[in-house]
């Protein structure tokens, strides 16, 4: 073979294998967790990650623990976090940023999302509603789970109460074209004028440092602010302790998993594909000025859904009210091509945002009036309900907490002739449309077929499925609901309390929409 043949025979084979990426479907929330927990145990150079909800529970602890080790040894962390729902306390986030110890490299920033801006106050509605984790440059994870217990299947309680768990799936991908996608994207994001370093005040590093009072105006006659100082070193002190004894807690939990490292094993034989998009909202576009009408995940998806649709189209979305481009498209699919189309969404009883419900009311007969003039078909609706049973073990095995709570569906997922999925954080509604930054990955399901990522989308569908009711034309359910936990006289008593709470919740937010003006208002903000 001729010396241009051979080059010409190897840019081809690095142009057809450069860009594949490997895909494992993450349906089950322990095998969700795992996968994170090793992932930011062996990274290596960098950590960046954006999330909508940031805890203050067991598994945000954890996750920080972990995160803050691997800053420790030279991992370069960056996060994003919505500013509105980012529930860590001020001085965690400071005991986390390692503040206390002024000589400490800072291989850790944080930053938030739409601050609050009081001369823009109706800015502040528009949140970055994203969720994804890469790491290395090499691994992406994005989906829907927030960092939270409730999304990986931990029991946590308020006042005695549990609160929901999430029904969720992520993918996690490995290789080239979607990492460099997702990774120019975050630095597009991370970069952007709506990102800015979280407020510390007084638990910032200048603040902490012993020297600081001396050197602060008037403050010889001023001893409340070294008060002040000592008080805020304690509460850090109190956190980094909790850091400390959650790491070493995860990693003897997880020794297995660190030493065996079975998410990398996984990823040598699973499924590959050239045919896979990481999609999102335009970074570049200021949260006040709305979304970029020609370059929105919105307008993306739908684009993708219609050329890549033509029988089967099923949608898992938590929160469904129909919007006008919505609807266009279902009428497109079902009335021109006779796609058979199915929503599966949360009934009033799973569902925790009552505005979310009472939009799905007001909106959902749109969809129930499409039909196909020739076949008849229309689209159909599943609502789910169920109750979990979620449970923390220790390492041996041994049960430490457990509770019997409202399972709350949280999958975004669009599947599509079972040909294409989307995988991400895109909620079919106003918010996630027009409002909240989104983010998702669009896999093609016809790539080399070891280790079938179909098969895992479809076990995670049935499980589902087995807790659904359709809900016929006029709003009634045709079968009945089939909950997959055993409750005690005690437990059905607290969940029937929850039930009643939020019907009353949905029933207020119903009253709202009617509202002339307000109503059409408040409609656009769900």
């Amino acid at each position: 073979m001729s010396n241009f043949l051979k080059i010409t025979f190897l840019l081809f084979f690095i142009s057809t294998t450069v860009f594949a990426d490997k895909v494992i479907i993450l349906g089950n929330p322990e095998e969700a967790l795992d996968a994170r927990v090793e992932l930011i145990m062996n990274a290596k150079k960098t950590i960046d990650m954006q999330y909508f909800v940031i805890e203050h529970d067991y598994i945000s602890i954890t996750g920080l623990s972990l995160i803050s080790e691997a800053a420790k040894r030279g991992v370069k962390v960056r996060l994003i976090v919505d500013s509105l729902f980012n529930l860590m306390t001020r001085e965690m986030m400071s005991a986390f940023l390692n503040n206390l110890d002024p000589r400490a490299k800072q291989n850790i920033e944080i930053k938030e999302y739409n601050q609050f801006n009081i001369f823009r106050p109706f800015c502040f509605t528009r949140r970055m509603h994203d969720k994804s984790l890469i790491i290395d440059g090499q691994y992406l994870i994005v989906g829907d789970r927030n960092i939270g217990s409730g999304y990986y299947n931990i029991p946590e309680f308020i006042k005695g109460n549990a609160r929901p768990t999430f029904q969720g799936m992520d993918a996690l991908i490995s290789g080239t074209k979607a990492i460099s996608e997702a990774s120019n994207y975050f630095e597009q994001r991370w970069n952007s004028k709506d990102v800015k370093e979280v407020r510390l005040y007084d638990y910032s590093r200048s603040q902490l440092d012993y020297s600081y009072c001396n050197y602060k105006p008037m403050a010889s006659s001023d001893t409340s602010c070294e008060w002040q100082r000592e008080q805020a070193v304690k509460k850090i002190n109190l956190e980094l302790e909790k850091l400390n004894l959650q790491y070493a807690f995860i990693t003897g939990k997880n020794s297995k998993l660190i030493i065996q490292q079975p998410v990398k094993k996984a990823l040598e034989s699973a499924y590959e594909t050239e045919d896979i998009r990481f999609i999102h909202d335009d970074a570049s576009t200021r949260v006040c000025s709305g979304k970029n009408p020609n370059n929105n995940i919105g307008k993306t998806l739908y684009d993708i859904i219609s050329d890549n649709t033509q029988k089967d189209l099923l949608i898992l979305t938590p929160y469904l009210t129909v919007t006008l481009e919505m609807e266009k498209l279902i009428k497109k699919l079902v009335e021109e091509k006779d796609v058979f189309v199915q929503f599966i969404t949360n009934s009033e009883k799973s569902s925790n945002e009552a505005s979310a419900v009472a939009g799905y009311l007001k909106t959902r007969q749109r969809l129930m009036n499409i039909k196909n003039a020739k076949s008849g078909r229309g689209v159909r609706i599943y609502e789910y309900t169920n109750i979990s049973n979620p449970t923390l073990k220790d390492g041996s095995g041994a049960i430490i907490r457990q509770a019997k709570t409202i399972d709350t569906l949280h999958a975004k997922v669009v599947l599509m002739d079972n040909k294409k999925v989307f995988i991400g954080s895109y909620n079919w509604d106003y918010r996630s449309q027009n409002l909240n930054s989104e983010v998702g990955a669009v896999i093609g399901l016809e790539g080399i077929n070891a280790n079938d990522p179909k098969d895992d989308i479809q076990n995670k569908l049935t499980s589902i499925l087995n807790s659904v009711q359709i809900v016929n034309k006029d709003g009634t359910k045709s079968n009945e609901n089939r909950l997959s936990v055993v409750l005690t006289d005690e437990e059905t008593e607290k969940i029937d309390a929850e039930f009643a709470a939020r019907k009353d919740a949905t029933k207020l937010w119903q009253h709202l929409l009617k509202i002339p003006l307000l109503g059409n208002w408040l409609l656009n903000q769900i």
